[in-house]
């Protein structure tokens, strides 16, 4: 059987766009068997509001793979998950979305997920508690879950990348400027002012001049030559 899942692939596959424009939808699980028959009318909705919000995007339902391989003569429907996962697989979808129907007393609890099959991450997901009575409300509220989805995870997408654009960012001038580097002198300049002071001549200081000191005697013989010369 697993031969024959690439010529599956081919039949229920149209020519893909890039990856990251490819959903692939399960059908929306219905917590009570009462509401099986609604997740599944609520699910061929869910693939609609996909397709006409993102017209350039392949949109994949498991209902449709099932009938290629239910013609096939390869599926009992809902008896073989381990081929649509194949298929899952091989179609190299990014996006996978997922839902799930629950009662709480008298409404309706509708939730959708859109989870990145590369990281396994949850992008997006709402919920919404709708009156089950009203089918054309439903419908309605089915394509406003639908929007919000895709607004999620735009607005998780725009987050990563401003992220992402700030984490690349070079990181902001301090506010005190750095203190500059002590004032050198340039080598040359230092070479120069240690020549010229090795070319000054010491300084001399004068000698001392000794005069000679009268005696005792001499100044006697001055005081007497005095009278006799006036």
């Amino acid at each position: 059987m697993w031969a024959v899942l690439p010529v599956l692939l081919l039949a229920a596959a149209a020519p893909a766009p890039p990856e990251s424009a490819s959903v692939f939808v399960w059908t929306l699980e219905a917590a009570q068997a009462q509401d099986r028959e609604l997740a599944q009318v609520l699910s061929d909705r869910v693939v609609d509001a996909l397709r006409r919000a993102e017209p350039s995007a392949r949109v994949v339902h498991d209902r449709e793979l099932q009938d290629v391989l239910a013609r096939a003569g390869l599926l009992q429907l809902g008896q073989c998950t381990d081929c649509l996962v194949a298929l899952e697989e091989g179609l190299s979808v990014r996006r996978v979305l997922t839902g799930r129907l629950a009662r709480l007393g008298g409404l309706l609890a509708v939730s959708l997920s859109l989870v990145d099959t590369g990281s396994a991450d949850v992008v997006a997901s709402v919920q919404e508690l709708l009156d089950p009575a009203d089918p054309v409300a439903l419908l309605a509220a089915t394509d406003r879950l639908v929007a919000h989805l895709l607004q999620a995870e735009a607005a998780r997408g725009m987050a990563r990348c401003v992220d992402q654009t700030l984490d690349a960012a070079p990181p902001e001038a301090s506010a005190e400027p750095p203190a500059p580097p002590p004032l050198t002198p340039p080598a040359a300049l230092r070479d120069a002012t240690s020549a010229s002071a090795a070319a000054l001549p010491l300084a001399v200081m004068p000698r001392a001049v000794h005069l000679p000191v009268p005696t005792r005697n001499a100044l006697d013989e001055r005081a007497q030559a005095a009278p006799a010369s006036r």
